[in-house]
């Protein structure tokens, strides 16, 4: 209800401009997050994305990757991230 009356108050238009700026600015702080501790974790040293011994994520975006695949941990957020990228940089909200 209080983003219904932001929403009438301030604009539709800046309401999803302040959405996308948010979006873009959380997405680049994770970004940045995870240059930093890229270093530690390669191919190598992470051959799988998972949470502990019996989680193991596996990649699908339904477009590029249709059936699910192993992937390392890097490789698994480097995929996570173009698609967030794609996603955030060619969604509506970025027309206003």
């Amino acid at each position: 209800m209080c983003l219904e009356v932001d929403r009438r108050r301030i604009g539709e238009a800046t309401v999803n401009r302040l959405i996308s700026s948010t979006a873009v600015d959380f997405f680049d702080q994770i970004r940045m997050l995870y240059e930093t501790i890229a270093e530690f974790c390669t191919p190598q040293d992470c051959p799988v994305m998972g949470a502990g011994p019996k989680y193991e994520y596996m990649w699908a975006d339904g477009g590029k990757v249709k059936k699910a695949i192993r992937c390392s941990a890097p490789d698994y957020v480097d995929y996570l991230m173009e698609w967030v990228q794609v996603g955030l940089f060619c969604c509506p909200f970025n027309s206003y």
